[in-house]
Parts: structure tokens; sequence; C-alpha cells
């Protein structure tokens, strides 16, 4: 407590700042997982997407279609997530100018069925509209 002359007893802060602190850094990492675990479920989703129509276009199952997603990425020397991408955003036709070289070379991979001319319903160059009507 504060007396008339600016004293100041009974007060630790020096103790009570460390479980502030402690409970600072763990609010921070938790966070830091949150944001992980919100990254991994958006990847997941495409996985599921980009495996789904791996599957429909070869006519395999989604296991071997994972396990496609898995050579590709070995082979390139790239993680799935990125070869993943490429296979959703080529479909859909967003592919960014900068990953058409890469596209262009995982679709010789795939024997140049991971590209097809523009059907008649649209602007779609995916592979799987023709498939999947």
């Amino acid at each position: 407590m504060l007396k008339d002359r600016g004293h100041v007893e009974n007060v630790d802060l020096v103790d009570d700042v460390e479980p502030l602190l402690a409970g600072q850094e763990r609010i921070a990492e938790l966070e830091a997982e949150v944001a992980q675990l919100r990254e991994a479920l958006t990847h997941r989703q495409r996985y599921g997407v980009v495996t789904g129509m791996l599957a429909v276009r070869y006519e395999i199952t989604p296991e071997r279609a994972w396990q496609l997603l898995v050579r590709l990425s070995q082979h390139n020397n790239l993680k799935i997530q990125i070869i993943a991408r490429l296979i959703h955003d080529r479909s859909f036709g967003r592919l960014a100018p900068e990953d058409e070289v890469l596209a262009a070379s995982l679709d010789a991979q795939l024997c140049g069925r991971l590209q097809q001319p523009t059907s008649e319903r649209g602007n779609w160059k995916g592979p799987w509209r023709a498939t999947m009507s």
C-alpha cells in the first residue's frame, strides 16, 4: 500500500510478472498451433478434391490416386501441397502464369492427360469435366 511518503509495502511485482509472461507465451504458442491446424485443414480439403479428380480421371481407387500424388511429389522433389495446388488450379482454370512450366512438366509425366482442349461447356481446361458429366 502507498503511504504518505510514497513508499510501497507488501508488493512483489517481480514474482507476479513471471506467470503473466508465461501465460502470454502459451497464448502465442496456441495461436500458432491453431493457425497451423487451419492451414492443414485447407490442404486436406484440396488433397481430397485432387485425389477424387485423379481417381475419376484415371479410373483408379482414391488410395491409388493418393499414391500417384505421392509419386509425383517424390519424382519432382516437391511437396504434395504444391503438386495438388498445380493440379487443382490448372483444372479450374486458375493456374498462375509462373506455374505454367511446372504444370506442363506434370502434364508430360501424366501422358498429357492433365490438360485437355477447352470443351464446349465453357473455359474448363481440366480433364475431369468430360468424365464427370
